[in-house]
Parts: structure tokens; sequence; C-alpha cells
């Protein structure tokens, strides 16, 4: 058996930079496929708590803020300025990523930095895909809607029962 191996290709997704609080973040557009898929986990998650299908305890209440900011922290793909307390850089990974969208606080006022991220994220990302959406519209032209993909398969039937009701009655004629 003779194979080859295909290099993993990244996935590409609209991105940018945008400056939050002095920093400036690479942030993704809201189609990157893992954010998709861990909305897709909590919007279940909390389906089954809404049918009581699974218990609402003090932990998961505590815990759901949690997992939505971490979904968010999926579309920062890199950044430029964040520091430490001590105002040593720090380096970016995914994991400080969730930390950032999760535990940050200003460590002057103590004020909680998370909540106010994650909103300049989601912010930034819906603009970023509806900017990427709108070339691509542009690009490749206004995508037809179900309704007029339905019509267009129904139109070459319609003519065929029509060309076959005036073969038939050519053939009355006759």
């Amino acid at each position: 058996m003779k194979i080859q191996i295909e290099e993993k290709k990244p996935i590409d997704v609209p991105s940018e930079w945008c400056s939050f609080e002095g920093a400036k973040f690479l942030i993704a557009g809201t189609s990157k496929p893992a954010f998709s898929r861990k909305m897709d986990i909590f919007g279940a998650k909390i389906n089954q708590e809404m049918n009581g299908y699974r218990e609402i305890t003090d932990e998961s209440a505590w815990l759901t803020p949690l997992d939505y900011n971490k979904a968010f922290a999926d579309l920062i793909l890199d950044w430029e300025g964040v520091v430490d307390a001590d105002g040593k850089p720090v380096k970016y990974s995914t994991d400080m990523a969730e930390q950032l969208c999760t535990m940050a606080v200003d460590p002057e006022t103590k004020k909680g930095l998370s909540v106010a991220l994650v909103v300049f994220v989601t912010e930034q990302a819906e603009r970023i895909q509806a900017l990427a959406d709108k070339a691509k519209e542009e690009l490749l032209g206004k995508s037809l809607s179900a309704t007029d993909i339905n019509r267009m398969a129904l139109k070459p039937n319609i003519k065929n029962v029509n060309s076959q009701r005036s073969v038939s009655k050519r053939k009355r004629r006759k």
C-alpha cells in the first residue's frame, strides 16, 4: 500500500489586531470552529438544565459564566502588551487567554477585567466576522435564499409537466 500523509492545514478564519486597555489582541471572527463548538456545548448544557435533564447546583451556577468566557478566550489568537503585576510581558498561550478571560483583575484597583475583555472580544469578533461575510458575499455574489432554490428546483418540473400536457393534447387532436 502506497500512501502520502498530507500536512495538516491551518484553518483560515478572519482576524484583526484590536487595541484594548493599552494592549493589542489578535481577535478571530466568530466563524472559528473551536469557538462555535464550545458555544454549541455551552448552549446544550443550558438547555439540559432548563429542561430538567441536568441538575442546577451552586457549582454549576458558578461555572456557567466561566464556561462562557472560556469560549470567547478561543477567539484571542495572540497579543502584544499584556504584562503581569510586576510589568513583565505575559507570553500568549491558549491557557493564558482562558485565564485572562476568566480571572484577570487590575492589580491596582482589584477590579475584574475579564468581563470587560470578553465584552470587547465579543464586539470585535462579531464586527470582524460581519466584515468578512460581507466581503465574501461581494466576491461570490449574493447567495440565493432557500425559497429561491426551491423555486428553481420546481421550474424544470413544471415545464416538463406543461410540455407533456401539450404533447398529449396534440396527440388527442390527431
